[in-house]
């Protein structure tokens, strides 16, 4: 497991001192039953976090996990998977970036919004991200809906920061995400 402290120095600095990413190669989307590691391993690290029930409902992969104490997030692809905890709610994406074609950037992003991204692989992590915090049970917005604006770097921490527009009514709070990368992943956290 590989908690990412460097990179979330930074991000402490900028928005979240309760922010914690834990990813591993064993959670990647390519071993058998990756989905169900990660939650044994909130259930057996972060018990303190859940109710009974919570707990319970934990375990199965239809429900996003749901904590009395924080908030919890989950992402995977084909060469690490985990997820992130904050105080906040947020959502976390985790991507390769040679996995992200420009066709699907095309789909899921107008042209301005494509123009004006610093990376254009950072649209897909940072709409993933956002999606997953802003989506609620039922609730029926598409990435399409969600449009990247105000791109900001941190030079100095290696970040990202970014906000979102949609013409949907959005309950946003922060309205602030992050991108970072290591290596070839990229890795996305926004904040509601």
């Amino acid at each position: 497991m590989i908690l990412l402290d460097g990179k979330l120095q930074g991000m402490h600095e900028l928005v979240d001192p309760t922010l914690q990413i834990v990813v591993s190669e064993n959670w990647n989307s390519t071993i058998r039953d990756y989905r169900a590691l990660i939650r044994h391993h909130l259930g057996d690290n972060y018990a303190p976090h859940f109710t009974r029930e919570q707990w319970a409902q934990l375990y199965d992969l239809n429900w996003v996990p749901d904590a009395m104490k924080g908030f919890f997030s989950i992402s995977h692809n084909q060469t690490i998977g985990g997820f992130s905890y904050s105080e906040i709610k947020h959502g976390f994406d985790v991507e390769q970036r040679k996995r992200i074609s420009t066709a699907i950037l095309k789909r899921t992003s107008n042209d301005s919004e494509y123009q004006k991204a610093p990376v254009p692989e950072f649209l897909w992590v940072a709409k993933e991200s956002a999606f997953k915090a802003l989506n609620g049970a039922g609730g029926t917005l598409l990435l399409p809906d969600l449009i990247c604006v105000d791109w900001h770097s941190h030079y100095e921490k290696d970040i990202w920061s970014f906000r979102i527009n949609s013409e949907k009514t959005l309950d946003f709070r922060h309205n602030k995400g992050f991108i970072f990368s290591e290596n070839d992943i990229l890795y996305s956290i926004y904040y509601q």
